[in-house]
């Protein structure tokens, strides 16, 4: 049993179908050919310099690439939803622009691609996906092709950081404490953040803590984290559980999730 206080910051494979030939997307890390870097691409509304993305063959073969992009939305499990490029409110797609959208690397040879945005409206966040894919080998009947999306933001103009942290919840389960809650984005930007789970007493003394591993949340959308405590091994009693946010700064954000562990 629980109750909450809340927290706010501010901050101001698929699958195609051939003619006899099954093609399967593999997501990398798994026993990925290539490397991509960075994966994360963030450029402000007023800069129109192209960024550049680099990608490297890790393999002993040449390789052939292929760029295009998707729009996207995550959830807030944080599962990914891809539909055409363009055909969202938030898309970047019809402003991105990727040179070059085709070509091959030799194996332990580096390649790069520049992303730019065209100019367009600087009130608002856009986000796409570019995937950078493999043209794929052949095994018998199947095509094994492996892809990498790069999630890339066209910043609005001016510093728009703002969310709030709701819902929530901890239970136990012998020395393990699942501490639940959900942080929403009230901002224009998106969010990346990390942090700790820390566990105290009703005197405030520090008895348990848990880290917050780094998780995204886009403008106006919500993500559920949950951060397990092991080794809490409480007594019997009343305790707090106090999510905090690091946002890089000097701020840090945080809520108080009272408790009690029975006996």
């Amino acid at each position: 049993m629980c109750t909450r206080r809340i927290g706010r910051f501010r901050n101001r494979s698929a699958l195609r179908g051939l003619t006899g030939l099954l093609v399967v997307f593999i997501a990398p890390p798994v026993q990925a050919q290539f490397s991509v870097s960075p994966v994360i691409v963030q450029v402000p509304a007023i800069q129109n310099d192209p960024v550049r993305v680099e990608v490297r063959n890790e393999g002993e073969n040449s390789l052939q690439f292929r760029v295009y992009s998707l729009d996207f939305d995550m959830s807030a499990g944080g599962e990914h939803t891809y539909w055409e490029s363009g055909s969202r409110t938030e898309s970047c797609g019809q402003r991105l622009r990727i040179a070059p959208d085709a070509f091959t690397v030799p194996a332990g040879q580096t390649s790069t691609i520049d992303v730019s945005l065209a100019p367009g409206p600087t009130d608002r966040t856009c986000w796409s996906m570019i995937m950078v894919e493999t043209s794929g080998s052949s095994k018998g009947s199947i095509l094994v092709n492996q892809r990498i999306g790069v999630k890339l933001y066209g910043l609005s103009e001016g510093w728009d950081v703002s969310g709030e942290v709701v819902n929530g919840s901890v239970t136990s389960d012998a020395s393990q404490l699942d501490v639940r809650f959900t942080v929403r984005n009230e901002g224009a930007w998106p969010l990346r953040r990390n942090g700790v789970v820390e566990i105290r007493d009703v005197q405030g003394t520090l008895v348990a803590s848990g880290p917050i591993e780094a998780f995204s949340v886009l403008p106006e959308r919500e993500r559920a984290v949950q951060v397990a405590v092991r080794d809490a091994d409480l007594a019997p009693g009343r305790y707090l559980a106090v999510p905090i946010l690091d946002f890089g700064t000097d701020y840090l954000s945080g809520t108080q999730i009272d408790f009690r562990v029975e006996e």
